[in-house]
């Protein structure tokens, strides 16, 4: 075999040896996109289609220094469009959900203190989930289901509504504060705290109503969620 034969093996070899490397970063981003595809179901899933298209851009901006391959820019630049697209779909879908539900919330509010307002007490305790007694009893003989129906009645804020009686006219300054919560099965809860003013009152106080939407429980055949009244609360501001 000639010199020339040995060096034409060399130059093979070389060319395998400096072929173009597949971006690392594509590869991961492609990865982090799988997963945060399911975002628009999954809101909690927005930051890891986020984290996929950083990284994709991430990549294609390292691709020339680097020389990656035309593969992995292809695959960098394809992530890149598609968890974009993703993100933002799930964050317009999550302030859409978000803003039905303030609206909800604002609704059952206004439902309870109309209700306190028309003496409809019945509703107005079902609503807090609390079961109607009758309030002339002997403490002795109420449940502790009675008397915690029994201290919702003497409560102060309740009762400044239910003096006001049907004369009442809400003003609804909205949904002003909203948090997340787990109750003690572990089922997460969310809260919105819904100002109401008394358009009636000169320099009226704001009337808080605290409103949860309350996930089914766990096992149960009826998968609905329900909405309930926490409390009422007259605050200090």
């Amino acid at each position: 075999m000639s010199t020339n034969d040995f060096q034409g093996m060399s130059v093979d070899v070389e060319g395998v040896s400096d072929s173009a490397p597949f971006s690392k970063l594509a590869i991961a981003a492609l990865i982090l996109f799988l997963v945060g595809a399911l975002a628009p179901i999954e809101p909690a899933l927005t930051v890891v289609s986020g984290a996929a298209a950083i990284l994709a851009l991430s990549s294609l901006l390292v691709a020339n220094r680097s020389n990656f391959s035309s593969i992995s820019r292809v695959l960098a630049a394809v992530v890149l469009f598609l968890a974009s697209l993703v993100t933002v779909w799930s964050v317009v879908v999550y302030k859409v959900q978000h803003a039905r539900q303030e609206a909800r919330a604002t609704e059952v509010a206004l439902e309870y203190l109309q209700a306190l307002g028309d003496g409809q007490m019945l509703t107005a305790i079902k609503m807090v989930g609390l079961d109607p007694v009758v309030r002339d009893q002997d403490e002795t003989e109420l449940s502790p289901a009675q008397k915690a129906v029994r201290v919702y009645l003497d409560d102060y804020a309740i009762n400044q509504v239910i003096k006001r009686g049907k004369d009442q006219k809400w003003k609804v300054e909205g949904v002003i504060e909203s948090q997340t919560e787990r109750d003690p099965s572990g089922a997460i809860l969310e809260i919105y705290r819904v100002r109401f003013y008394d358009a009636q009152q000169v320099n009226s106080r704001p009337f808080d109503v605290l409103v949860n939407f309350v996930p089914p429980p766990r096992g149960a055949a009826n998968k609905t969620h329900r909405w309930m009244i926490d409390q009422l609360e007259i605050p200090s501001k």
